[in-house]
């Protein structure tokens, strides 16, 4: 049984970094370099190998800067939960079977399955830091503590959330939480087979209340004149990612996030294990004792897929306010340049209340629809990527992320968007 062994769980790390990368957004290697990443932490690993991946790149890095491979720190989440119902089809035999014979997803997490699943994938290399496999929910508090990771990476997971307005709040913040001041969260929100999602020419909606995305279906939509536009826009405007893709923002905020919270979970062994404050990796002093960090949140996508980076950081003065954050964003090796080659201005929300007024009404109504399709008697809504109107569900998690860097968790304050139209600069020749 191919999924036994989480073929259809795991995917390279290649498969979903590619969109990152010119001439908008560092590479991965880049990206690590300007978070000086030692410690990694994969949402939803499957059998490990982008982990894996993850945690060789660490290692290479840190080799290159002259620093030991031990100080580089790897964890992974994974639910058995998920992998009993989607991978062994409810069979705890089977499951069974597939941790006995090498299966990361079914729970076996020593050394040896961890290079069983690395041969499985033919990679050609094996990282000297073994990673932690954590088998929990990450739909609620995540059993690590605060300030733990440089470096958060998912793919594939976050689609898997049945009802985003209610559970994707609680993901990012969580995402906030671990993540040291300075670090970068790369997560993959939306994985859609096919080119189905279209993003509409909106673009950095702003304080608009449009809907941000539209479908290239059979009812005729991409015969529409609005379809005419948004390739013509998409040409312009887009940048590259990908083999063959063009990426789009939808959104783009700047706030002040709170100082991380100490989660339910945070008595649990496994918090402190194993990139903790007293980890060998654990630089602790880059959390600080600030009351609050700056936050950025970056939401682009393609017509597959769409993405959201975090970035935590501090202003250099002491004053931690929006106009102090915005300034810092520009000034951050992480996500400045990015913002340098974009045409535009960060401002307040006009018509905020309405506008959160607009956007929880349309929650609303994503999440009946989405209920309603959960009463259906066979299991075509059990898995969200395989939802027959992917408008409605790419839609839910735009709502859903413009609603939280809005306030709809106590995480965010004094938020800033991106308002003007989209549009790259040219890179200056040299």
């Amino acid at each position: 049984m191919p999924s036994a062994f989480g073929w259809g769980f795991s995917r390279a790390l290649g498969h979903y970094t590619a969109a990152l990368g010119p001439p908008l957004l560092p590479s991965l290697p880049e990206l690590v370099d300007r978070v000086n990443a030692s410690s990694v932490l994969e949402l939803g690993c499957g059998e490990a190998i982008a982990l894996q991946e993850a945690t060789a790149l660490l290692e290479r890095r840190q080799e290159l800067r002259g620093v030991p491979k031990a100080s580089v720190c790897a964890a992974g989440v994974n639910s058995l939960e998920h992998a009993l119902k989607y991978a062994y089809s409810n069979d705890p035999a089977a499951m069974a079977r597939a941790r006995r014979e090498g299966s990361v997803m079914a729970g076996n997490t020593t050394r040896v399955a961890l290079e069983m699943a690395a041969r499985r994938r033919h990679m050609s290399f094996q990282p000297s830091t073994t990673p932690q496999i954590v088998h929990a929910d990450f739909r609620r508090a995540w059993p690590f503590a605060p300030g733990s990771f440089d470096l958060l990476l998912s793919q594939s997971a976050l689609g898997k959330l049945k009802y985003p307005d209610r559970e994707l709040p609680l993901v990012l913040d969580e995402a906030l939480r671990v993540l040291r001041t300075g670090g970068v969260a790369y997560l993959e929100v939306i994985n859609a087979a096919g080119p189905s999602v279209q993003w509409r020419a909106t673009g950095l909606p702003g304080h608009e209340t449009d809907t941000g995305v539209a479908v290239s279906t059979p009812d005729g939509w991409n015969r529409q004149p609005e379809y005419e536009r948004l390739v013509a826009w998409l040409a312009a405007h887009a940048f590259p990612c990908g083999h063959s893709d063009r990426c789009t923002p939808v959104e783009i905020a700047i706030g002040q996030v709170a100082n991380p919270h100490v989660s339910s979970d945070s008595a649990a062994p496994s918090a402190r294990l194993p990139c903790g404050p007293d980890s060998p990796a654990s630089r602790g002093a880059r959390l600080g004792a600030q009351a609050r960090r700056c936050a950025l949140s970056f939401y682009y996508g393609s017509h597959r897929s769409s993405y959201v980076l975090l970035h935590t950081y501090l202003p250099a003065f002491a004053t931690v306010g929006a106009r102090a954050c915005e300034t810092a964003a520009f000034a951050s090796p992480v996500i400045g340049p990015t913002l340098r080659l974009l045409n535009g201005s960060f401002g307040i929300d006009r018509d905020r209340n309405d506008l959160m007024r607009l956007l929880k009404q349309r929650a609303a109504v994503l999440h009946e629809a989405r209920a309603q399709g959960d009463k259906r008697p066979d299991d075509a809504f059990e898995m969200p990527g395989m939802l027959s109107d992917r408008r409605m569900w790419a839609e839910a998690f735009v709502t859903a992320l413009r609603q939280w860097v809005r306030g709809s968790t106590p995480a965010w304050s004094d938020v800033r968007v991106f308002h003007h139209r989209f549009h790259v600069r040219p890179r200056q020749a040299g």
